[in-house]
């Protein structure tokens, strides 16, 4: 049996077959041809993005767990361009509400991204594991000056800067 090669990759589409003892010209012995308009698609070819079926297995694109060139996208639950790196899928194109990022620290607060500035909220607001005054990027703390005497003024030469107001600390 020979079944016919139209785009000349050497496999044959099966519904086109003829019985003959010597090959006929545009024929070939090999059958497994889905599409015989594209020389790239045949059994046993790699599965691409490209829209079609590329390995003739009846998957096309990111439904063949075989295609080539996902990429990998991460759930952007609050919006903020980062992903949640646990929350990953692979497709050929992007799907709604995922990103090619997967450094989000907390997904459920916009607020809260790598590049963010840290401010003094009790939230870690540029991912870098440390919160407020323990991170020394920090933005937005209060001057303190110790009042170690009580008398309501501070020593100018012990100035803290702290998110909050810590004990023996004043404003003045």
């Amino acid at each position: 049996i020979w079944y016919a090669d139209v785009d000349g990759d050497g496999y044959g589409q099966q519904s086109a077959s003829v019985a003959a003892c010597s090959k006929p010209e545009g024929f070939v012995d090999t059958p497994g041809d889905c599409n015989d308009a594209e020389p790239s698609v045949h059994v046993g070819a790699p599965e691409q993005c490209s829209g079609m079926d590329d390995d003739c297995d009846g998957l096309i694109d990111a439904a063949d767990p075989d295609a080539l060139g996902q990429s990998a996208w991460y759930l952007d639950a609050d919006g903020d361009t980062h992903g949640d790196g646990s929350q990953l899928l692979y497709d050929c194109i992007q799907p709604t509400g995922y990103v090619l990022d997967d450094t989000d620290c907390d997904d459920a607060d916009p607020d809260n991204y790598p590049t963010n500035t840290e401010i003094c909220d009790g939230q870690d607001n540029d991912c870098d594991g440390l919160i407020d005054d323990g991170d020394p990027s920090v933005s937005g703390q209060g001057t303190w000056y110790q009042d170690a005497d009580g008398d309501t003024y501070g020593d100018p030469s012990q100035p803290l800067d702290e998110c909050s107001q810590p004990a023996g600390y004043i404003t003045n």
